[in-house]
């Protein structure tokens, strides 16, 4: 084991005085948590030789880091997973009599020494937490630390002469603000980092290079009287760096706050890589998955670690830092394709690939629903525990051509897969529409229990077709949205019971169904132009969203963002529906050259993302954002 740290914690015994109230799963305990949580130091802080530390004021772990906040700066401390080895799992269960377990693990760490500081400064902590913890350090005799709280934030007062550092959380991220006072002297705040190599790249951002990647604190936005100021990064040859803010009035308070990119990254070999879909556990693990072509890069202590043939679906875990945990192939040795479409977690740590197979590939199904390919072309869904091992594989599909789009869990376990069919046969059984509708295609959807049984699959369509299909699951619930053309067995108790779309437009739908299939009310979205839905998602209570695009030019905007389209082109749209089919408030999102809307999201705080693709004018598309992907934050 590789260490490089000075600073350990050691807990030998950790309780909680305090009854806490129970939760229902992992993933709704980790949103009850703050964002960060800052433990104060009693004196169960040590080092490797096993002394106090008592310069560590308060620490925490976030996003796969460390943090400890000292009485002369900041540390931080990354790990990696550097080798795995395989353990016995649990006996008698099916797919564990091996698991992934790591085998060598290497830390980092970076340290931000403040220059020229207060030594006597201040602190004022936050709301505590209810609770608290006792450790008992009983090697050497050494003293207990008992009655140790936890705050949700905390501020070092006059660390530099009328300036504050404020330490926080927001949508589960470490954050740092550095508060200047009216007369206060920015300049003053200077760190010696300490660990990492670093620069300033051409658009301005600070880059620290080490041995883990790079981190990158990007744009400083700073304020004054909520007035944006521009302000740059400033580095010396000794590795010091300060702010340089040209415009600020010295009279006025000041809050300067980085925004960071922790990690970014290429992943793919020598061949077409293809990402379709990514997601995050409940310990802010990520999951891409995808297709690919590439013989090498793409698998590493996972299910399958060598390529199939033609194209393979993919999926990789990488941790919050960016490091890689396992990668794994998903294909067959025959003359086939399979492309992975979507990936979802479970409140257990499962991780489920959801995709297309086609030209009867060998290496798809195990121990699921469906072990043999229905036609020329299937939908697959498989299990994989957290470590990469699978737990079972199914095809889903009869004799016609059935593709896999979506896919989502609840609760319970259970895991749901949408997508359209062409199949007369093998699809449908003992949920809302048992027979094929019409038309070249129908949505599907199905509910398999955690051990791959189906529970109930039904179509979803009329007399035309229906593509594009997205699942998402709310408090029992499940709701499936796409494309519709049909003006028949779509609509019934929702939004909007007509359709609108014309010969060889089609309409949005959405439609919400109780967890034993049966249909509680469905709606079309869409006016008289082409209104195509691509997703939908849920929030924490109980509303849903429906995103996609339209060139529509009425029946799509109500009380959001953008009430008239711009243009006479397509243009995003998202629209909220409260859990009885109500709409709550839609928008246009775009200009006058394009713009499609593809995924929405919702975090633990009830905001609604919406992501896609923009070919109009900056000024109608971005505000406030930076121009790089946010994987994760760290602050120093």
């Amino acid at each position: 084991m590789k260490l490089n740290l000075s600073i350990l914690a050691l807990l030998i015994i950790s309780i909680n005085a305090k009854a806490q109230s129970t939760v229902k799963n992992n993933f709704s305990n980790e949103l009850s948590k703050p964002a960060a949580i800052f433990e104060e130091n009693k004196g169960q802080m040590k080092d490797q030789h096993w002394k106090p530390r008592p310069d560590v004021l308060f620490y925490g772990s976030q996003a796969g880091m460390h943090y400890y906040i000292k009485n002369n700066g900041v540390s931080f401390q990354l790990s990696r997973v550097d080798s795995w080895r395989e353990e016995d799992g649990h006996a008698g269960m099916p797919g564990k009599e091996k698991r992934q377990v790591p085998d060598q693990i290497s830390t980092y760490r970076v340290d931000a020494h403040w220059i020229s500081h207060n030594p006597d400064f201040d602190i004022e902590r936050g709301k505590a937490l209810d609770g608290y913890n006792n450790y008992y350090n009983v090697p050497d005799g050494a003293d207990t630390a008992l009655f140790v709280k936890q705050y949700e934030h905390v501020t070092l007062k006059n660390v530099w002469n009328g300036i504050d550092i404020h330490y926080y959380g927001t949508e589960g991220l470490l954050e740092t603000d550095y508060l200047v006072s009216p007369g206060g002297d920015y300049s003053q705040i200077q760190m010696e980092i300490k660990g990492a190599d670093l620069s300033i790249s051409k658009d301005g951002h600070l880059i620290m290079k080490t041995p883990f990647g790079e981190i990158q604190e990007g744009e400083l936005k700073v304020y004054q009287s909520d007035e944006r100021l521009q302000a740059f990064w400033q580095i010396d040859d000794n590795n010091k760096v300060s702010f340089f803010i040209p415009n600020f009035n010295p009279a006025l308070a000041m809050r300067i706050d980085p925004v960071t990119r922790v990690w970014g990254t290429y992943y793919g070999g020598l061949g077409d890589d293809y990402c379709n879909s990514i997601v995050t556990d409940a310990l802010r693990n990520v999951y891409l998955a995808g297709k690919t072509s590439s013989t090498s890069a793409i698998a590493s202590g996972g299910h399958q670690n060598t390529f199939g043939a033609n194209t393979d679906a993919f999926l990789v875990k990488l941790d919050s830092i960016g490091v890689r945990q396992w990668g794994t192939y998903y294909g067959g040795t025959a003359i086939s394709n399979e492309e992975g479409l979507s990936t979802t977690s479970d409140a257990s740590g499962n991780i489920f690939l959801a995709g297309n197979t086609c030209c009867i590939s060998n290496g798809i199904a195990s121990g699921g629903h469906q072990n043999t390919s229905g036609g020329n072309s299937d939908a697959f869904l498989v299990k994989f525990s957290n470590n990469g091992v699978r737990q079972w594989g199914t095809y889903y599909g009869g004799s016609g051509n059935d593709y896999g789009l979506s896919t989502a869990s609840d609760v319970s376990g259970n895991v749901y897969l949408a997508g359209h069919t062409v199949s007369p046969n093998a699809i449908a059984s003992g949920g809302h529409q048992n027979t094929f509708g019409g038309g070249t295609a129908d949505a599907f959807l199905v509910k398999f229990n955690s051990f791959g049984v189906r529970l109930w699959g039904t179509y979803y369509g009329g007399s035309s077709d229906e593509i594009f299909s997205s699942v998402s699951v709310s408090s029992g619930y499940v709701y499936l949205a796409g494309l519709t053309g049909s003006t028949t067995n779509i609509a019934s108790g929702g939004h909007q019971n007509t359709y609108a779309g014309g010969p060889n437009m089609g309409d949005a739908y959405l439609v919400k169904f109780n967890s034993n299939g049966v249909r509680q009310w469905g709606t079309y979205y869409g006016g008289s132009g082409a209104d195509i839905g691509y997703s939908t998602t849920t929030d924490f209570v109980g509303n849903v969203y429906l995103a996609g695009y339209t060139t529509s030019t009425s029946n799509i905007a109500a009380g959001g963002h953008q009430n008239t389209i711009t243009g006479n082109s397509q243009s995003a749209f998202l629209v909220k529906f409260n859990s009885n089919g109500v709409r709550q408030w839609g928008t246009y999102y775009g200009g006058q050259n394009g713009d499609f809307g593809y995924s929405t999201c919702t975090d633990a705080l009830g905001n609604v993302f919406l992501a896609g693709i923009g070919g109009s004018s900056p000024s109608l598309i971005a505000s406030g954002g930076i121009k790089i992907l946010i994987w994760g934050e760290m602050h120093f």
